[in-house]
């Protein structure tokens, strides 16, 4: 998709926990929520976004949907490789 530039803000910060950060795309407004627990001798991460799509852009919000989870699930995988490594 290319470079992308737009603000993010940290908006809930637990350490070891969580890390909740809201940016702002042009129309998007995507939130990401990084969480960590304990689990099996080692750490669960999970990520997830949710992005608020407004004016034209709406239309767009179900096919962006699948795209996104999509890259989500690459960054993860890519991040646990990284770790493993």
């Amino acid at each position: 998709m290319g470079v992308s530039e737009g603000d993010f803000e940290v908006v809930a910060f637990e350490p070891n926990r969580l890390e909740v950060v809201k940016g702002t795309f042009g129309p998007m407004q995507p939130t990401v929520t990084y969480s960590f627990e304990p689990a099996n001798g080692g750490t669960r991460f999970t990520r997830h976004v949710q992005i608020r799509v407004t004016g034209g852009m709406r239309m767009m919000q179900p096919p962006m949907r699948l795209m996104f989870a999509k890259r989500n699930a690459g960054f993860v995988g890519n991040l646990k490789r990284a770790l493993e490594q």
